[in-house]
């Protein structure tokens, strides 16, 4: 069982010396070993994510019969382990949609969304360590999709991109008791934040010829009142990240919203503090109605209010990146509850989006 167990499942067996199988045996409820996990070994594992595991585990005993397990040969035992990492694969990635075979000749290119990173930001379940990991666990995730899941040759795509968009940085005097959330300065959230995204960013051009990257500001990266609204820790990331790395093209919008066009299609992007959680509603809708007679936009991407939705305006989606943080109240004030998943979708010269992953990290 190690192929196909995620980077959770390494983490914790890193940690702990042991399998995740003996783990999950420990006699306690799914609540208790979650905080018995936390406390001994170091590691976030949510009870319902431990749920999950065993309830995959407990599909598979079902399914091969004791003898296979306990009393079988090594080659019965090998195929027993790679049935485990058959479940664990597929059960590690959301797929929403699967593509249908590309046109000949027509272009395509790869949108990854990333928003709400909140680098810095403590909770009970989230702090700059966890961050870091779920960074590189959404990297994991990413290329896994790309290399496993679509249904084509990575060199039949134009190009890659990513979308920044905002709160990568949970920044400093945001509000007043901020200082108490928060577990390093701004400029040492930047820090964190360059070397985590930088290996992201490396690993994608090793795979595709053009990697772009598109970034907006959020508003957790102002500073105090009266500031200038470009002194940003969200840009001060993004500028470090353009003098960091090479052979990438950047479109760092210094306005509330950014805009691109890929194969055709017109992208508008913004973090989406400006914009009415409920895009349903006549008032959202009308804000939304207006931005398109304003920017004529085929596809809109936001973040900010960290839950995951897909919404259409007039027959173009529109989509809401979720969040990394984990424990945070910002959610469930609005009655939602936090998304750890990022939007990740194609863009053809004839639609968008051609297919569509919530990447689950």
């Amino acid at each position: 069982m190690n192929s196909g167990k995620t980077t959770l499942m390494k983490r914790l067996e890193n940690n702990s010396n042991r399998s995740v199988e003996s783990i999950l045996e420990i006699n306690k409820p799914s609540e208790e070993l979650s905080e018995f996990i936390k406390e001994n070994y170091n590691i976030i594992v949510k009870p319902r994510t431990i749920r999950k595991w065993r309830n995959d585990l407990g599909a598979l005993k079902k399914t091969v019969p004791t003898s296979l397990k306990r009393k079988a040969s090594i080659e019965q035992r090998e195929t027993y382990n790679t049935l485990v990492d058959i479940i664990n694969e597929i059960s590690s990635v959301n797929e929403d949609y699967k593509p249908k075979k590309k046109i000949e000749g027509d272009k395509e290119s790869i949108i990854l969304c990333i928003s709400d990173s909140h680098v810095g930001k403590k909770t009970e379940e989230y702090n700059t360590n966890v961050a870091k990991n779920m960074i590189e666990s959404l990297s994991s995730k990413t290329l896994k999709i790309l290399d496993k899941y679509l249904y084509t040759d990575l060199e039949d795509f134009d190009s890659f991109n990513i979308f920044f968009l905002g709160d990568i940085i949970d920044g400093e005097l945001i509000y007043d008791s901020q200082i108490h959330h928060i577990e390093s300065s701004a400029l040492d959230q930047v820090r964190v934040a360059l070397k985590s995204y930088k290996k992201l960013i490396n690993a994608l051009k090793e795979r595709f010829e053009e990697v772009n990257i598109h970034c907006v500001r959020g508003n957790h990266g102002r500073g105090e009142k009266g500031r200038h609204e470009e002194s940003n820790w969200d840009l001060v990331f993004y500028y470090m990240l353009r003098e960091s790395v090479r052979g990438v093209n950047f479109n760092i919008s210094k306005k509330r919203y950014g805009k691109a066009e890929i194969n055709g299609q017109k992208i508008l992007f913004r973090h989406g503090d400006d914009v009415r959680d409920q895009v349903k509603t006549s008032a959202g809708r009308k804000l939304v109605a207006d931005w398109e007679d304003i920017h004529d936009y085929d596809c809109f991407l936001m973040g900010h209010y960290h839950f995951t939705a897909l919404h259409e305006y007039n027959s173009r989606p529109i989509f809401r990146n979720g969040s990394f943080v984990l424990g945070d109240n910002f959610a469930e004030q609005l009655a939602r509850k936090t998304d750890p998943y990022q939007w990740l979708f194609g863009v053809s010269e004839n639609r968008v989006p051609t297919f569509q992953f919530m990447v689950d990290f």
